[in-house]
């Protein structure tokens, strides 16, 4: 299964899902319904353009995990 994809709007808010995806937690978009996991390359923005911390976190595990291989 693919993760949706959408085009960003004016209304987009960013949030954990409680769900995950290939075992890393999923996160969607309110506004457009995308979906994403921090293996995808990109970052997800508010429709102000800031990053939400709950991402910041994840990105931030992501990292560490990168750095322990």
């Amino acid at each position: 299964m693919a993760l949706t994809i959408s085009p960003c709007r004016k209304v987009c808010t960013w949030d954990r899902t409680g769900e995950t995806y290939d075992g890393l937690a999923l996160f969607a978009c309110a506004g457009c319904g995308t979906e994403w996991v921090r293996s995808e390359p990109w970052t997800p923005r508010e429709w102000d353009g800031g990053v939400p911390a709950a991402v910041r976190a994840e990105r931030a595990a992501g990292a560490a995990d990168n750095a322990d291989s």
